[in-house]
């Protein structure tokens, strides 16, 4: 899926997705790492965990604010971004639920990570990726196209169509389809979290001990 920025400016997708060993190695290494601001190095791990699961852009994601978060329903609500097709509800996989509750709790000033620094975050957490991981078409953003790799397994076995995975990116799509809080479609909810819940990184969460897989429904 090409991306383009709102005045049509084509968004650069030839760098390379995350294999599960990368994705190993980075929060092994970020989590053993020695650094003197714990939560710092937490903050990093958990805005890693929510990408994963998400697809979410570095600067949705970094700007993300407790309002956007639908307690009950469970979902996050992109009001805009980098592209027109940007705002869309993402139901929030299992594994990241204590997350995002608990970065909710956490933050001082309504944004649930780094303050809303964007750039800075940005630019720190790609140095921290690259020494870990000496790619250079290995960057943050890689980590949305291991989530739309995962949803496009799902259509390999017929179990969804490209204009789901178009609306949970957040690509350009039919101007019919839009769904939101305020604007239902027919892209039911449940179907959406359906969806969203058939993700997974086996080995990884086997290897490293960073979800609580017993709040996976595995038989989705």
């Amino acid at each position: 899926l090409n991306e383009t920025t709102k005045d049509g400016k084509r968004i650069d997708d030839k760098k390379t997705s995350f294999t599960e060993d990368d994705i190993y190695k980075l929060i092994k290494e970020l989590k053993s790492t020695d650094e003197k601001d714990e939560d710092a190095k937490n903050e990093h791990i958990d805005f890693i965990k929510v990408a994963l699961f998400t697809g979410m852009r570095i600067g949705e994601l970094s700007l993300l604010e407790k309002v956007d978060i639908d307690i009950d329903l469970k979902t996050i609500n992109i009001k805009e971004g980098k592209t027109e097709s940007a705002a869309r509800t993402i139901p929030i996989h299992p594994y990241i639920e204590d997350i995002i509750f608990s970065r909710m709790k956490k933050s001082r000033n309504n944004i649930l990570f780094f303050e809303g620094n964007t750039d800075a975050n940005g630019k720190r957490l790609n140095r921290r990726i690259n020494k870990i991981i000496p790619d250079k078409n290995k960057t943050f953003h890689q980590l949305r196209y291991s989530f739309v790799q995962s949803l496009y397994a799902q259509m390999e076995k017929q179990l969804i169509d490209e204009t789901a995975i178009k609306y949970l990116t957040g690509h350009s799509q039919n101007k019919n389809l839009t769904f939101s809080l305020y604007n239902e479609s027919r892209l039911p909810l449940n179907l959406l979290r359906e969806i969203i819940n058939r993700i997974k990184i086996d080995e990884v969460i086997e290897r490293v001990s960073i979800f609580d897989k017993s709040k996976v429904d595995i038989s989705l």
